[in-house]
């Protein structure tokens, strides 16, 4: 049977058939495309956000280690803040028996009325060696107490 057109029907049907293969494999062909193309712009992003955090990790250690740096000079100062704070807390403590010894000669020597004669200066000078000697026991016991106190708290202990 011929067709009004000319042509029979089962070529029809072929070239509809063959045309939608066509359609679909240009269509597959396109979907493989752009699906390449995503992933190869997928892997593209994981490369740059790698490098990023690649960078800032580089970045942050190397912040780490000037922040070590800073705390430990800055460590070593209070150290040596606290060192000079105890030889001056054991001059203080000399100077105030040195103070208290000179007021009590005056004391002494106003009641008595002896003015400056010798058996004052002789309290002088014994005083004087006296507080000499008390305020060196109170600086090392200071420098003492501080260098105890620094390895309590390098051991995790504390302060006494």
């Amino acid at each position: 049977m011929a067709s009004p057109c000319g042509t029979s029907s089962g070529a029809s049907r072929r070239l509809n058939t063959q045309s939608e293969e066509d359609l679909m494999n240009r269509r597959k062909q396109r979907r493989m495309l752009s699906n390449r193309e995503s992933a190869r712009r997928s892997r593209m992003r994981k490369q740059k956000h790698l490098g990023d955090l690649t960078a800032e990790a580089s970045r942050l250690r190397e912040e780490n280690c000037r922040m070590m740096t800073a705390l430990a000079l800055a460590e070593r100062h209070c150290a040596a803040a606290e060192a000079e704070n105890a030889v001056l807390r054991a001059q203080v403590a000399e100077l105030d028996l040195t103070l208290q010894a000179l007021n009590n000669i005056l004391r002494r020597c106003a009641f008595s009325g002896c003015g400056a004669d010798e058996e004052c200066m002789g309290q002088w000078s014994s005083m004087n060696a006296d507080a000499a000697a008390a305020a060196e026991r109170v600086a090392s016991a200071d420098v003492l107490g501080y260098f105890f106190n620094q390895r309590r708290e390098e051991d995790g202990q504390g302060k006494v």
